[in-house]
């Protein structure tokens, strides 16, 4: 009996092509999975409860027993993204906590930090400085009963105190493009459940578009967090088309993954996600053009081809919702309100300049103007006063420095993530888990990523 063995090179790169493009179609149909996973957690609430502590569980087990650089807690981090949407609006709350994503990433974080660090002495500065400036406004609220510790201060609190420790945990964990790769069609794959029950929705709800959001597309959960969540989907996308994804089917499909994403988007009457869209669709693509990204560079033919494909859809699908919706998409968007939040913004730096030094306390905005904040900026300084300066300089000195040490491809995704934390922090605060795991991505060692 006797073996094949391939010397060749041509042979060797058509074994490697057709490994890539078997793992492509696989992650694929991982992705077009979850359509059916959503509407029968939905319809079955055992099965969403389930599938809630089977992914926690299977995250805090991994985290545990992988070595310390393994990618798969950083899997189960970017799958929690949109399983965090999903599980809301399946409703399972109390048996899975609202805020569950945000603890099991948490508890991945610190898992992950105590087998990267032998110290608190070797924590990177910036990240734990940041969580350092968070503390000293604690002390308004230590006389506070339990459920306002439980309903305002964990509400406000959680996401940016996550936040630094995910950061941390991240700081030069060493990436590869296969690693972003899988991180991005894992993470894709929840969205495009939140995506599922949201067609679900709209075809089955007598939808009304007005001048305001519409929870009817958005399976009657919040439109705002729904949209930014899916347009969390369509970055991952658009990164993996940019400065992964080598295949033009695969990229075919992707893009059209997007549109529908961005469609509901649309229908929803929610402008963050799309508002964010609008700025880092742009930005990265001119970016790919002058950076060498992945294998070679795009060139500008490449880049008005992609641009003209992007534009003639992105159009298409306005001109599609714009007569489903009669007209009022276009009243939304131009004509609409803010729906409140320069008021909550003007209300915030008034209570920041009352209380400059240590602000009115985590949860403090909340108790004070009997509103939810939108905007963490604001609230950083309202609820934190002078720490909260410092909070917001980290947060934008961090990426900075990111930037200037990484190649072309570790470039691209740090102005993507910091784009959509930016733009989710301006008009969603921490509202969800999507703005902390990218933010924590940009502290990724991203030399081996292009």
């Amino acid at each position: 009996m006797t073996s094949v063995i391939y010397n060749t090179e041509p042979e060797k790169r058509l074994i490697a092509e057709e490994i890539t493009k078997n793992h492509d179609t696989f992650w694929l149909l991982f992705i077009l999975f979850h359509i059916p996973i959503a509407i029968v957690l939905k319809e079955v609430p055992a099965l969403g409860i389930a599938h809630a502590w089977l992914v926690l569980g299977y995250g805090a087990i991994t985290t545990i027993i992988s070595h310390k650089d393994s990618p798969r807690p950083l899997y189960t981090m970017g799958y929690l993204v949109g399983s965090e949407v999903v599980w809301r609006i399946c409703g399972l709350d109390p048996l899975v906590p609202w805020f569950a994503s945000g603890y099991g990433i948490c508890v991945l974080a610190l898992i992950g930090i105590s087998k990267r660090y032998s110290s608190i002495q070797k924590w990177p500065v910036i990240p734990f400085l940041y969580i350092l400036v968070l503390l000293p406004s604690f002390i308004l609220v230590m006389d506070k009963d339990l459920v306002f510790l439980r309903r305002s201060v964990l509400e406000n609190i959680l996401g940016p105190l996550v936040l630094g420790l995910v950061s941390i945990y991240l700081y030069r964990f060493p990436i590869t493009r296969q690693h972003l790769k899988h991180f991005s069609f894992i993470a894709v794959g929840p969205i495009c459940a939140v995506w599922a029950l949201s067609v679900h929705s709209t075809l089955t709800s007598d939808v009304f578009y007005g001048r305001s959001s519409n929870p009817e597309v958005t399976a009657g959960f919040g439109p705002n967090q729904v949209s930014n969540t899916l347009s969390y989907g369509v970055m991952l996308c658009w990164l993996l088309i940019l400065t992964v994804l080598d295949r033009y089917r695969e990229r075919f499909i992707l893009l059209l993954l997007s549109f529908s994403f961005l469609f509901i988007m649309l229908l929803s009457f929610s402008r963050g996600g799309v508002v964010t869209l609008a700025l880092l669709v742009p930005a990265t693509l001119i970016m790919s053009t002058n950076l060498k990204a992945g294998k070679k560079a795009r060139t500008k033919t490449g880049t008005l081809v992609i641009s003209f494909v992007v534009v003639f859809f992105v159009a298409y699908i306005w001109s599609v919702a714009l007569s489903v919706t009669e007209g009022s998409l276009y009243d939304r968007y131009f004509e609409g309100s803010d729906s409140g939040r320069t008021d909550i913004l003007a209300s915030e730096i008034a209570l920041w300049f009352e209380h400059p030094l240590f602000g009115v306390g985590p949860g403090g905005t909340t108790a004070y103007l009997n509103v939810r904040t939108h905007t963490e900026f604001s609230r950083l300084l309202a609820e934190h006063g002078f720490w909260g300066i410092i909070a917001i300089v980290l947060l934008l000195i961090g990426p900075l420095r990111q930037y200037k040490g990484s190649g072309p491809s570790g470039k691209i995704w740090i102005v993507a993530a910091f784009v959509f934390t930016v733009m989710y922090f301006l008009q969603a605060a921490t509202r969800t888990v999507a703005p902390i795991v990218i933010y924590g991505t940009i502290w990724l060692d991203f030399s081996k990523a292009d």
